[in-house]
C-alpha cells in the first residue's frame, strides 16, 4: 500500500469542531466501504420531479450527459478546484473527492436565470461519486432540482454540489431522494451568499440508507436563508440529515424547520443555526419535528442554537419526538378516515407544505405529492 493510501486509512472519518454528539450517529463505516470499490452496471430512475421540459443534467456510473445547456464545463478535478470543502474534514470525503477524475461546472452571468434539473442515476454494485460547482455572478438566480430515484436496489452514489454567489442572488434547491430499501445516498450542499441573498434548500427524502447535509453561510445585510426538510423512513430504514446555517448578515433572516415520519426506520436531525458577529437585528429560527408510528422507530435530534452577538432580533429552537399526536388521529377518524389514511394525510400536508409555490394551483401540489408518496406505507 504506497504510503499517501496508508494516510488516507489513518484519516478520522470527520473532526469534531462543534459537537462530539456528531460521532454517535453517521454510518461512516458503510459509506467508507463501498467507496473502495469501483462502480459496475447502471439502475434506470424515475422523474419524480417538479420541473418540466427544463435543461437536464445526469450524473452517471461512467460519466455525465447534459442536454439543453451549452455552456457547461467539464474540468479536471484537483484539490484546489474546491471552493467550500476541504479534503481533510475526513476519511469519507477524502475518499469521495478523490475518485473524482473530471466534475462539471456552470456559470450564472449577471442577472440570469435558470432552471436546470440534475438526475443521479446510481451502479448495480460499487459507488460512483460526482461533484458539481456553481458560480453566480450577481443578480442572478438559480432553481436547481436533484433527484435521487432509482427504480430498483443499488449501490452507493456520492454526490457534492458546491454554490458560490457574488451576491443579490435568488437561489433555490429542490432535493427529492426516493430511494429503495437499502441502496445508500450520500449527498452534501454547501452554499456561500454574500448579501442581499434568497437561499431556499428543499429537501424530501424516502428509504435507503440516506445522509443528507446541506450547510449555508449569508453574509453582508438583508440575506434570508431556509432550509426546510422531510424525511420518510420504514423498515429499518436510516435517514441522517444535517442541516446548518451561519448567519453573519446584517438584518438577515435565518431558518430551519426539520420534520420526519418514521415508521420503523431511525431518523437523527442535527442542526446549528449559528447568529455571527455580523448578524445584528437577525432574526434566527431552528426547529425540529420527528413523530414516530409505530414502537421500533428511532429518533433522535440535535438542535444547537449558537449567538455570538446579543444585538440581534430574535433567536428560538426547539425541538419535539413524539408518537403521532392523538388530537390529529382523534379529528381525522372521526370524519371517517382509518389511521393509515391519517397518516398519508399528515404527511402528505407536510411535503405540500414545503413545495406548494413550485405549483401554480395546490392541485398540481397534490397530484405531484400522490405521486412521490406512492407505494411508501407509513
Amino acid at each position: 500500500m504506497a504510503s499517501s493510501e496508508l494516510e488516507l486509512e489513518k484519516m478520522p472519518y470527520q473532526k469534531f469542531k462543534d459537537s462530539p454528539t456528531i460521532k454517535y450517529y453517521t454510518d461512516w463505516a458503510t459509506f467508507d466501504e463501498l467507496l473502495g470499490y469501483m462502480p459496475e452496471g447502471t439502475v434506470g430512475w424515475i422523474d419524480i420531479g417538479t420541473l418540466k421540459k427544463s435543461p437536464t443534467i445526469l450524473l452517471k456510473p461512467d460519466g455525465f450527459e447534459y442536454s439543453g445547456i451549452n455552456d457547461i464545463g467539464v474540468e479536471k478535478f484537483s484539490r484546489n478546484a474546491l471552493k467550500l470543502y476541504d479534503l481533510s474534514e475526513g476519511k469519507v470525503y477524502a475518499k469521495h473527492f478523490l475518485r473524482i477524475d473530471k466534475y462539471i461546472s456552470l456559470l450564472i452571468k449577471e442577472g440570469e436565470k435558470r432552471n436546470v434539473k440534475l438526475a443521479i442515476i446510481p451502479p448495480k454494485k460499487g459507488s460512483s461519486s460526482h461533484h458539481l460547482s456553481i458560480k453566480l455572478e450577481r443578480s442572478a438566480s438559480l432553481n436547481l432540482e436533484v433527484i435521487y430515484a432509482p427504480i430498483s436496489e443499488s449501490s452507493l452514489s456520492s454526490f457534492t454540489l458546491e454554490i458560490d454567489g457574488e451576491g443579490e442572488n435568488k437561489i433555490k434547491i429542490l432535493n427529492l431522494v426516493k430511494a429503495p430499501n437499502n441502496s445508500p445516498f450520500f449527498y452534501e450542499t454547501r452554499i456561500l451568499g454574500r448579501g442581499k441573498d434568497d437561499i431556499s434548500v428543499r429537501t424530501a427524502t424516502s428509504g435507503g440508507i440516506i445522509h443528507n447535509r446541506a450547510d449555508i453561510v449569508i453574509l453582508g445585510s438583508m440575506s434570508k436563508a431556509n432550509i426546510k426538510a422531510l424525511s420518510l423512513v420504514t423498515n429499518n430504514n436510516r435517514a441522517d440529515l444535517t442541516t446548518n446555517i451561519l448567519n453573519d448578515s446584517s438584518q438577515g433572516i435565518a431558518e430551519i424547520l426539520v420534520r420526519g415520519i418514521n415508521a420503523g426506520g431511525e431518523i437523527v436531525h442535527r442542526g446549528t443555526l449559528k447568529a455571527e458577529t455580523n448578524s445584528i437585528e437577525s432574526e434566527n429560527k431552528l426547529r425540529s419535528y420527528l413523530i414516530k408510528t409505530s414502537k421500533n422507530s428511532i429518533n433522535h435530534s440535535v438542535p444547537i442554537l449558537e449567538i455570538t452577538t446579543n444585538l440581534i432580533k430574535t433567536a428560538e429552537h426547539s425541538t419535539d419526538i413524539s408518537d403521532i399526536p392523538e388530537d390529529i388521529l382523534f379529528y381525522l377518524s372521526s370524519r371517517g378516515l382509518k389511521r393509515e389514511e391519517a397518516v398519508f394525510l399528515l404527511t402528505q400536508s407536510m411535503l405540500i407544505d414545503m413545495v406548494e409555490d413550485l405549483f401554480e394551483n395546490s392541485n398540481e401540489a397534490i397530484e405531484w405529492s400522490n405521486n412521490f408518496l406512492k407505494n411508501i406505507r407509513l
